[in-house]
């Protein structure tokens, strides 16, 4: 076993408001052809979806900004990888350890700063690492929980003994003003620092992955004018988009459902239920998730927190924001049984146990 010894969140100072945007922005949510990743309509409804998200859903059809009012946006010119220095320097301090001990560093980020090269390594750099292997673990939004998955092999087997993951979040890079998933959008990083089970800590009971390739092409980096163009081809700038909606759409159609299976699953594995459980805590793709999988995992709606207003979508920064969120408001408390859930596109749903 490992334990989280420490986190770290780091947000840029500068917040964009729903005034913001322009009428025609607005005006043009209403043309369902524009909604690129947020078509939020009945249309192919998924059969079992819970009537709690099936109502947001139906309220979040005339809202331009999906339930979003604030959400902070970093500076075009600052690298993604200083975001994620900055919370991983919080993890290390938090946990009070020297940086030589880190013997793996695994990092996400949403816009890398070069196209396939990892942050990992100059993040190691910036914080005095020198004596750890850096790399990428990229499970997109999910990205956190697998990290968590591979430190605590590495940890337990000796392999290393302490790993540090960072993730950043910097996709108004990628989702510009005049995308309609803009408002629901923002910036940040965050940091987890693993250690030993001999130590001070939260255990980390288990973890539980799956993934599902039908829901590949659902939610992709495009180009700019060809939509076909492949991303190594000359071409316009790069945006987020999909090319499979209808797949897109049922991703947040199954959220409430997915999340819950994998909850479960994992508490089945070592013998636990949902009564067991005290808190939980997830990724806010949309202000209503984290409240509709607490409900279907028969949890009460205090049991969990979201940030969406204040935030906006974190991607796979938002289960660490909203675990610090929660621990700094006294919502959990040592001992308690904690479920964290994050899925990613490609698409991967995973879920850790930790004993707080």
């Amino acid at each position: 076993m490992a334990k989280i010894i420490g986190l770290g969140a780091w947000f840029p100072s500068n917040i964009r408001v729903n005034s913001d945007w322009s009428e025609e922005f607005t005006s043009a949510f209403g043309d369902r052809s524009k909604r690129d990743l947020v078509d939020i309509t009945s249309h192919g409804l998924y059969t079992d979806i819970d009537d709690f998200s099936l109502q947001n859903m139906e309220r979040e059809k005339s809202d331009p900004f999906i339930g979003s009012v604030e959400r902070r946006v970093m500076d075009p010119d600052m690298p993604a990888y200083q975001a994620e220095v900055y919370a991983g320097q919080q993890a290390i301090d938090q946990a009070g350890i020297d940086p030589n001990r880190i013997g793996a560093v695994f990092s996400f980020s949403s816009a890398n700063d070069r196209v396939n090269i990892a942050s990992a390594p100059i993040v190691a750099e910036k914080l005095g690492i020198k004596n750890a292997l850096a790399c990428e673990i990229n499970g997109a939004c999910s990205s956190n929980i697998v990290q968590i998955s591979i430190a605590t092999a590495l940890i337990t087997t000796g392999e290393a003994e302490f790993v540090l993951l960072v993730q950043s979040n910097i996709m108004s890079r990628g989702v510009p003003m005049g995308h309609p998933a803009s408002p629901g959008i923002g910036d940040c990083a965050t940091a987890i620092l693993v250690g030993p089970d001999s130590g001070p800590g939260h255990r980390i009971l288990n973890t539980y992955s799956r993934s599902h390739g039908e829901y590949w092409d659902a939610v992709i980096w495009k180009r700019k004018g060809d939509e076909s163009q492949n991303w190594y081809e000359p071409g316009g700038g790069f945006y987020l988009g999909s090319n499979d909606p209808a797949k897109t759409r049922e991703l947040i159609q199954i959220t409430g459902k997915a999340g819950c299976d994998t909850v479960v699953a994992a508490l089945d594995e070592i013998g636990l239920t949902t009564n067991d459980l005290n808190f939980f805590v997830t990724m806010q793709p949309r202000k209503w998730i984290p409240v509709a999988i607490t409900k279907l995992l028969g949890l009460k709606d205090n049991q969990t927190i979201e940030t969406y207003e204040k935030y906006a979508h974190l991607g796979g920064c938002g289960p660490v924001v909203n675990l610090l969120e929660a621990v700094n408001n006294g919502l959990v408390k040592d001992g308690d049984i904690v479920a964290l859930y994050a899925q990613g596109a490609g698409f991967t749903r995973t879920a850790s146990i930790i004993k707080w």
